[in-house]
């Protein structure tokens, strides 16, 4: 399953995810004391910049018929300037489920809501093969409806580099935001590290600490690629 065709996948992880995030649905405000993209901290870890994603999310607790979440989704996607949208729409029992997917070239949309008879589930995700800050897209979204965020930025390098090399890259990724790390993890196939960046004002709060950066890294033998993962505040889903 390509990376592009996984952004529908994780729908249901990410709604998942409503239940559990804190904070208000704020994007990430960066502290220009760096100025340079996101892709420019992979280069300088030696690594190739291949996707950056975005993702908000909200619940309303109210349920929403199917009419009116097509409704809601449509002008997520006009004010997003998409222009005709692919339209699928699910009724199972209770459970209504909407979906929108467009692809300009550059961007794949995929924008989702689902209602039950007691609340409704809004996703909107946005897959770029570039680098891409969302800013622009992230007014859209919140001039519909307030959403909470998360940004995913992947990468590579070739090769397989070893526990200790993935830990280097994480550790040299994390640098360039001034990360002071809290929490590592590693499972003899995956390393990642999560902590905190005096560059990101918004924080996530996980048990007794905030966090706010958080890097991975995973060699994918098929391709003879260790892929590095960038997530603000956090990764959300699988990787």
């Amino acid at each position: 399953m390509s990376k592009k065709v996984a952004a529908a996948v994780l729908t249901v992880v990410l709604i998942l995810a409503v239940l559990l995030w804190a904070g208000p649905g704020q994007q990430l405000k960066i502290n220009r004391i760096k100025k340079e993209p996101y892709s420019l901290a992979f280069t300088n870890i030696g690594a190739k910049l291949l996707e950056s994603r975005m993702d908000c999310w909200a619940r309303l607790n109210t349920p929403t018929s199917s009419e009116e979440l097509k409704e809601i989704l449509q002008q997520l996607a006009s004010n997003l300037e998409v222009g005709s949208p692919e339209v699928n729409v699910n009724v199972n029992d209770s459970t209504t489920l909407v979906r929108l997917t467009a692809n300009t070239g550059r961007n794949e949309y995929f924008i989702t809501g689902q209602s039950d008879d007691r609340q409704t589930y809004l996703l909107v995700s946005i897959v770029s093969s570039e680098y891409c800050d969302f800013e622009r897209e992230h007014r859209a979204i919140n001039q519909v409806i307030p959403m909470k965020t998360a940004y995913l930025y992947t990468g590579a390098v070739s090769g397989s580099r070893g526990q200790k090399g993935k830990t280097e890259l994480i550790n040299s990724l994390l640098a360039e935001f001034d990360t002071r790390q809290i929490e590592v993890y590693d499972n003899q196939k995956v390393v990642s590290a999560s902590g905190l960046s005096p560059l990101f004002r918004e924080t996530v709060e996980c048990g007794a600490h905030r966090y706010n950066l958080q890097a991975a890294a995973r060699y994918h033998q098929d391709e003879d690629l260790t892929y590095i993962y960038l997530g603000f505040p956090l990764i959300l889903g699988e990787y």
